[in-house]
């Protein structure tokens, strides 16, 4: 006789032995989270034996219409095919558990939206994920494939993707296509360029484009005015499109260690602008137009060769100059 779901939980608590969260409805589990709400690297079953653990999944896979599952960082190292029977699944995080490889059974879930498998040492990623199409995010950093399938094309829906710190040596053109994208990570590799394409992103609120060594931009990122937040430290750059200023609903801009030494006088109708850190780069003075960001709320410029002295910055409230 199956399990009931209140009984599969009271067994979960005693195995796993500290509080967790779950949420029933209509006497049926639908949310499960096993990862550390304190410690975002420690799952709470991580320093469990293997066999305590395969235990833990066994339970776990009796919940079928669980539609949110969280088995991040514990260390799990793979996960039984019999998990393909939690066919409700709406998302689904097993990151930081050194599995290798994508678990096949994940093909068998059918309206995955959400997928996280990020920290998981997968040198590989299969043909089988582009059979879901209603993905909104898709987080795969911190793993080891240097191949992005060019059927992963079919994300429609894709509003959220990290690729960051992946062996990719460049952007797959198929990212592109993402119309619906709203956050985009990438870093840590040897792109020196980014393509015009970015400016099809048109619904792009986030970039993040750390560590690289990228020495210029597009102007077609200019076009991309819903972005909110960039991210462009640890690069190369030695100047900013000119056009920079389009970009009006910028917030949140970091530029920290790259090679600037000015910024373009557009820059100045960034007027919603409240976080700048253009620290660790070349500037010999404060630029002219940061005395037109009247929102501006924290400003790093330290690790400048500054000469001379600096203008009052009153109307900023916290700024970084020395670290």
């Amino acid at each position: 006789m199956r399990m009931n779901d209140f009984d599969a939980i009271d067994l979960l608590k005693k195995k796993v032995g500290v509080p967790f969260h779950c949420r029933f409805e209509n006497e049926r589990c639908v949310e499960l989270d096993l990862a550390s709400q304190d410690y975002i690297f420690r799952g709470l079953v991580r320093h469990r034996t293997q066999s305590e653990k395969a235990e833990i999944l066994c339970v776990i896979a009796g919940l079928t219409s669980l539609q949110r599952l969280n088995l991040r960082s514990n260390m799990f190292h793979s996960i039984p095919d019999y998990f393909g029977n939690l066919a409700q699944l709406r998302y689904l995080d097993l990151s930081s558990n050194h599995l290798g490889k994508v678990p096949l059974w994940i093909h068998e879930i059918e309206n995955l939206e959400h997928l996280n498998l990020s920290a998981n040492d997968i040198g590989e990623l299969p043909p089988f994920l582009s059979k879901f199409h209603n993905l909104k995010t898709l987080r795969l950093h911190k793993n080891t494939f240097r191949y992005y399938p060019d059927d992963y094309g079919v994300f429609a829906k894709l509003e959220l993707l990290n690729l960051y710190s992946s062996r990719l040596k460049r952007i797959p053109p198929v990212i592109f296509d993402y119309s619906k994208l709203r956050v985009l990570a990438w870093g840590v590799t040897p792109i020196a360029d980014l393509s015009a394409d970015i400016g099809r992103l048109q619904e792009l609120e986030c970039l993040m484009l750390q560590c690289n060594c990228l020495t210029v931009l597009p102007d077609a990122l200019c076009e991309l005015r819903r972005l909110k937040s960039v991210f462009l430290l640890q690069n190369r750059l030695k100047e900013l499109p000119k056009e920079i200023g389009n970009l009006e609903n910028l917030e949140h801009v970091t530029l920290y260690q790259n090679e600037l030494g000015s910024l373009p006088a557009s820059f100045e109708n960034l007027k919603n602008l409240r976080r700048l850190n253009l620290a660790w780069n070349r500037f010999e003075e404060l630029p002219p137009v940061m005395m037109g960001l009247p929102k501006l709320e924290w400003f790093g410029f330290f690790y400048n060769p500054v000469r001379g002295g600096m203008p009052r910055l009153n109307h900023i409230k916290e700024v970084i100059l020395e670290k």
